[in-house]
């Protein structure tokens, strides 16, 4: 393809996708409304998450430009997720009634676009409504987790990456592929894991939802540490596992999206790039595999962090 024709076509996507994001200013007085407000608060809380899903389609071929024009809708409706997060959270501590206004503008904003009986949307939304009344069974007492319900939290509490990615994709005019989107949704469990190891001081002082805590409060203080690791270990094989099974064109893309690659230089490049290597291109699918698997081990995007010392809480220990 001549580069004319790839900027001819980066131009159309760019333009598509300014389109459909104000498009929704047709509705604009249902979206006026309080049930889709956010402060700026939100927005900070916010911001990680759309710099996450935004990198991520530029890594799969999304034009800048494209997504430049997606940001705004991103940024505003996962701060919608985060004030639904803030929500919960004062309903687990205080037992006040629950704000549901959030959940009420998600709907609003969806429907604003068209998205609202878009199936696969409608299921990552469900997922992580899901995942809220779980958070609030755990916090306040009502559910007991063991090692493999701490797990599986791990990929229902990630639905809001995957929900936002799914809006994104829809407002790109994008497609990811179901089969990638299976492969980074490890990848996103996998991220709960490292915010949680990242976030604990804080989470334990506000008493917030922790993995961590999950751990002391399940293993113990003493052993809690090591079964955060265990649970990181886990998540990982668990990508291995499904990296082993990927076809072409999920592994070119979690080349793109999470590995680094070669340059000249011998150095190792982590920004994205949408162009898929060379040498990916040609190589036989098990070669592409084993080229993937070894390439997790090298990736800063899916490098551990440290796990912090656990403290005790509630008798734990």
């Amino acid at each position: 393809m001549t580069r004319s024709k790839v900027l001819r076509q980066a131009h159309g996507r760019a333009a598509g996708a300014a389109e459909r994001v104000r498009g929704a200013l047709g509705t604009a007085t249902a979206l006026a409304s309080h049930r889709t407000a956010v402060t700026f608060r939100d927005q900070l809380k916010a911001s990680m998450i759309v710099l996450t899903c935004t990198d991520l389609l530029e890594h799969l071929g999304c034009p800048r430009r494209a997504v430049d024009h997606l940001r705004p809708a991103l940024q505003h409706f996962e701060a919608l997720v985060y004030r639904g997060d803030l929500a919960y959270e004062e309903h687990q501590r205080s037992g006040t009634p629950l704000d549901t206004a959030w959940r009420e503008g998600l709907d609003d904003i969806l429907a604003a676009y068209g998205l609202a009986t878009d199936a696969v949307v409608v299921a990552e939304l469900a997922a992580l409504d899901a995942y809220c009344r779980l958070e609030t069974e755990i916090m306040t007492g009502a559910r007991s987790l063991d090692t493999d319900g701490i797990h599986a939290t791990c990929y229902s509490r990630s639905s809001h990456i995957r929900l936002l990615l799914r809006f994104a994709e829809r407002l790109a005019g994008f497609t990811v592929g179901e089969e990638f989107t299976a492969l980074a949704r490890h990848v996103f469990a996998r991220d709960e894991v490292v915010a949680d190891c990242l976030g604990y001081p804080k989470d334990v002082a506000e008493d917030s939802f922790n993995t961590l805590r999950l751990q002391v409060r399940l293993h113990g203080v003493d052993r809690a540490a090591a079964a955060q690791e265990a649970l990181y270990a886990r998540i990982l094989r668990d990508l291995d596992a499904a990296l082993a099974r990927a076809g072409r064109p999920a592994l070119q893309g979690f080349v793109n999206a999470f590995l680094p690659r070669p340059t000249l230089s011998g150095a190792w490049r982590h920004e994205p790039c949408g162009r898929v290597p060379h040498a990916c291109r040609l190589a036989p699918p098990a070669a592409l595999r084993a080229y993937c698997r070894r390439g997790t081990g090298r990736s800063r995007r899916l490098a551990p962090v440290p796990v912090p010392t656990p403290v005790p809480e509630g008798g734990a220990g």
